[in-house]
């Protein structure tokens, strides 16, 4: 693969992670030959930069590209979009890729900064987007509930927009960034922010892609099969078995941060500060501690209490018009199927 552009999102709160991420995408992809990181700074401070540029400029096939970002949030003001988590970070990737830098190739792999990258990326080259704008993957967090109130029906995937690959050409020459304002402007009541408006308005611009690309920690820490069974999950409207049970032993990109401090989930933190002292990150990865009912549920219960549990915490989360807290856990590659007995 000769160039691969990657585009983040970030806030100086999320920095740790982004440096982290940045990291694990470079140590693992030395075959390609330039890899450009766009970053969308929505507040990123002079000493974190000096920190994420001096990690770039180690690499001598990777380029960094900062963005300012007042002019997204004020199409996000304009809009009436709603925020998340009080801020609009999470819709700026719909609005930033006309203002991309020397992108060269026909596409860009978007990546929320608490992704892990555990092999080589140049498959990225190889995704056919059939015509589509996105190459996306299902998000295994959904209720029917929650499809239903984005009118969708309940064989229909949903797609998780955390990591995304964008068919850049598409992009421009169908004008995606005005379609975006103007679809919005309508229409802007989307709980789960861009990812609903993709799943509400733009299901049929998505092609599918395999597990590998967006691996959470639940396809490790529960049975396939009871998650198959407890949310109605068929081969068409998620993944299949098989590819599932093939990326859980070779992930591509893990989707999570550490939120608790438990034994168990000591492997999901020392890749994490594996990857930040690669960087020169002097301090551990942080984590949120303290009781927590969704990480009670993960990692106190078994499979046939904690599923159908979780099952009706997110029913209950779109109820009252509240987007369920991503589960955002992280994992490592050769460990975690040792702990887990996955191989």
């Amino acid at each position: 693969m000769k160039e691969l552009d990657i585009l983040y999102q970030c806030d100086d709160n999320y920095v740790q992670y982004l440096v982290g991420s940045i990291a694990s995408v470079l140590e693992n992809n030395f075959g390609i030959g330039m890899i450009k990181v766009h970053i969308l700074d929505a507040g990123i401070s002079l000493c974190s930069k000096d920190i994420l540029e001096g990690l770039v400029h180690r690499y001598s096939n990777s380029m960094i590209y900062f963005y300012e970002t007042d002019k997204y949030r004020q199409i996000c003001q304009q809009c009436g979009v709603p925020q998340w988590r009080g801020k609009y970070v999470a819709w700026y990737k719909l609005f930033a890729v006309d203002d991309l830098t020397d992108v060269m190739s026909d596409r860009i792999l978007y990546m929320n900064p608490h992704c892990l990258v555990a092999d080589s990326l140049d498959c990225v080259d190889d995704i056919d987007f059939h015509g589509k704008l996105w190459a996306l993957t299902a998000d295994p967090n959904v209720s029917e509930t929650h499809k239903r109130e984005l009118s969708m029906e309940a064989n229909e995937r949903y797609y998780n927009t955390g990591v995304m690959i964008i068919n850049y050409d598409r992009w421009i020459n169908g004008n995606f960034t005005a379609r975006h304002i103007t679809n919005l402007t309508a229409e802007h009541d989307y709980p789960v922010v861009d990812q609903d408006y993709i799943n509400a308005k733009l299901l049929d611009e998505v092609a599918y892609v395999g597990p590998e690309f967006c691996m959470v920690p639940m396809y490790w820490l529960n049975n396939i099969d009871a998650i198959y069974k407890t949310f109605r999950y068929t081969e068409s409207n998620f993944h299949k078995k098989e590819d599932l049970r093939g990326a859980i032993l070779h992930p591509r990109i893990i989707y999570g941060r550490p939120v608790t401090s438990s034994r168990r989930h000591q492997c999901f933190v020392d890749i994490w500060n594996h990857y930040l002292r690669v960087a020169g990150w002097t301090n551990t990865i942080r984590q949120t501690g303290g009781f927590d009912f969704r990480t009670f549920i993960r990692w106190g219960l078994p499979d046939w209490l904690a599923l159908p549990l979780l099952k009706a915490y997110l029913n209950h989360i779109t109820t009252v018009r509240r987007r369920p807290t991503e589960i955002l856990e992280v994992t490592t590659v050769d460990s975690l199927n040792d702990d887990f007995g996955r191989k």
